[in-house]
This record gives structure tokens, C-alpha cells and sequence, in this order.
């Protein structure tokens, strides 16, 4: 699941199974104050001598109304299947707890109980990637006073280090 900022609209993106889905999220201009009303109510900002979720239940609430801006009703069906979510979220999203949004109103199940989450920064590194089978390149190292600014002899003593490692350098 991925959101990004295209243009000041903010852009989900689900693949399930080799299926994507796509849609703006409404209301997007507004909900950096949803976030802040539900990271108060869970007690994330102002006093935090306590964790507020067990006691309280207002944040469920605020909880709802964010999941519904982010993920709309007409897409929790591709959440159905899941077992596993990676995230990559965007801006404010960041400091969102996904795990606490719930697959419904208020009081039905969260999203954390459903599926594993992992968060990633990048669409990029959300997958696992393909090993790099050609390890036979050559490795170019750039090498100005970086080591050792003040010490031309250091330095050159960790890059003939470092060029000594590699296969074939190219200094």
C-alpha cells in the first residue's frame, strides 16, 4: 500500500495479487489535523505519561474517520486476503500507527490484527529485490581527502584499505 503526494493530492496505491488499485485520497488537504486529533487521543503528543488506548475508546473514532479518507470502504476488500501489508507512506503519514486503523466502523477489527504490517520508504524497497548476479564489474572509487581531511598519508592508507578489498578498482 502506497501513498504518495502527486501534485498537493495525496495518491493510494494497492497491489494484491498482481492487481493494482488507485485512488485519491479525499479530503487529503485536511488530514494532517485527522492525524494530529488521533495521535492526541491515543496520548503520542502534549503529556505522555500514559498510553490512553485501553482506558479511552474516542480515538477509535477519530481512527475510523482517518482509515475512511485513506482507504476508502469500496477498497477494504482488497484487505480481505492479506496476511502481510507492506506500507510506504508519505509526509504526516509517517507518524500514523496504520496497525490502529480499523477495517470498518469503529469498533470492528483493526488493521494490525488482520495482517502483518512493515512500513518502507520507498516503493523500491517495499519488494524484495532479485540478486545482482554479476559481480565481475569493476568498482570505481572516487577518492578525494575524505578519510583523513587533514592527513594526506591516512588517507591515502584507507583508500588503498578500502581499493585493496574490492576485485577490480578503478581509482
Amino acid at each position: 500500500l502506497v501513498f504518495t503526494d502527486v501534485g498537493g493530492a495525496l495518491v493510494a496505491i494497492l497491489v494484491v495479487d498482481q492487481k493494482v488499485k488507485t485512488w485519491n485520497v479525499a479530503g487529503s488537504k485536511a488530514l494532517g489535523g485527522d492525524l494530529l486529533k488521533l495521535l492526541r487521543d491515543i496520548g503520542v503528543t502534549g503529556n505522555r505519561q500514559a498510553s490512553r488506548l485501553e482506558g479511552e475508546s474516542s480515538w477509535k473514532a477519530h481512527a475510523a474517520t482517518v482509515r475512511r479518507k485513506l482507504i476508502p470502504d469500496e477498497f477494504l476488500e482488497g484487505f480481505e486476503s492479506l496476511t502481510d501489508l507492506v506500507i510506504v507512506p508519505d509526509g504526516s503519514l509517517w507518524y500514523l500507527p496504520m496497525d490502529l486503523l480499523p477495517l470498518g466502523d469503529e469498533n470492528a477489527e483493526l488493521l494490525g490484527e488482520r495482517v502483518a504490517i512493515r512500513y518502507a520508504p520507498t516503493i523500491g524497497l517495499a519488494v524484495h529485490p532479485v540478486a545482482y548476479s554479476n559481480f565481475d564489474r569493476p568498482t570505481g572509487l572516487v577518492t578525494p581527502l575524505f578519510f583523513a581531511p587533514r592527513d594526506a598519508e591516512a588517507n591515502q592508507q584507507a583508500i588503498d584499505q578500502i581499493s585493496g578489498a574490492l576485485k577490480e578498482p578503478v581509482l
